[in-house]
């Protein structure tokens, strides 16, 4: 449970560190419940409060871009730089899923890339990387730089 002022939040994760579910009170009265269908990334966000389902639409990278609702009318619409900072965002509904599809914090500002943390104002990981660089590869040795759009998986530690 996460308390700023008077907003609570309860993210709820699955055994894979996936977030599942999301409630947020302030002063005591619910005003967002979600739940999350999930494949390899967030693909419904289902809203109790509301009865309302919202797709998630992707860009090749695997931000989110959009949420859409069952008509197919954009509510939420987001750009990114290469980094990841958001250049423009137009939301009509709450949404914590941003860059590369992982969850935001806008009070510290990194996302958590479910290996370690990464900060887009800086470009770079905030602790080192859990897979040790090859000294025949002396740019893999430096493990907070690793290059975001040459690493894949969950965890960003694959090589294309």
């Amino acid at each position: 449970m996460k308390t700023n002022g008077n907003t609570q939040t309860q993210v709820n994760y699955n055994l894979n560190g996936e977030v599942i579910s999301q409630e947020k009170i302030v002063s005591g009265v619910f005003v967002e419940q979600a739940n999350f269908v999930r494949g390899d990334r967030v693909l419904v966000k289902k809203d109790k409060k509301f009865s309302k389902d919202y797709y998630y639409l992707y860009n090749g990278h695997g931000d989110v871009v959009q949420n859409v609702d069952t008509s197919g009318a954009v509510i939420n619409s987001y750009t990114y730089d290469e980094w990841g900072n958001i250049t423009s965002q137009v939301e009509g509904t709450s949404n914590s899923f941003k860059y590369s599809g992982e969850v935001y914090d806008p009070e510290t500002g990194p996302y958590y890339l479910r290996a370690r943390y990464y900060d887009p104002s800086m470009g770079r990981f905030l602790n080192e990387d859990t897979v040790e660089g090859q000294i025949d590869n002396p740019l893999s040795l430096n493990l907070y730089t690793r290059d975001l759009h040459r690493y894949t998986g969950e965890d960003f530690c694959y090589a294309r």
